[in-house]
């Protein structure tokens, strides 16, 4: 699995951070995922090995070719997990600075708070 980075999200390999999510990583490599990064601005498409696209809080918007490259991967067929900021005030903006509500928008995904999924022994 891959997260996004590059704009304003928690590091999801920082381990020794206690604001980064390395907890979260270290729990899904024992459930055997492999993460790792992506920077839309910098790393060029996401890799093949792509399972799964998480992308979790950005604070600033992508560029027109980054939010482009996100929305082909999905409907190419691609996994995406989104938990998007959000707090509406403040000084950093929460969501209005990113361009994550016009994603989900354009995916047809309505943000709601609350589980995502409840699991249930068969």
């Amino acid at each position: 699995m891959y997260f996004t980075s590059g704009s304003g999200e928690l590091d999801p390999l920082e381990s020794e951070d206690p604001e980064g999510m390395g907890g979260l990583v270290e729990d899904l490599e024992r459930d055997g995922f492999r993460a790792h990064r992506w920077n839309p601005a910098t790393d060029g498409p996401l890799p093949e090995d792509c399972a799964l696209l998480a992308i979790i809080g950005p604070k600033r918007a992508w560029s027109d070719d980054e939010y482009d490259a996100i929305v082909d991967y999905v409907e190419r067929g691609g996994r995406l997990v989104s938990a998007p900021e959000t707090v509406t005030a403040g000084t950093d903006g929460g969501m209005r600075e990113s361009n994550v509500p016009d994603l989900l928008d354009h995916l047809g995904i309505e943000v709601s708070e609350g589980r995502v999924a409840t699991t249930f022994a068969t």
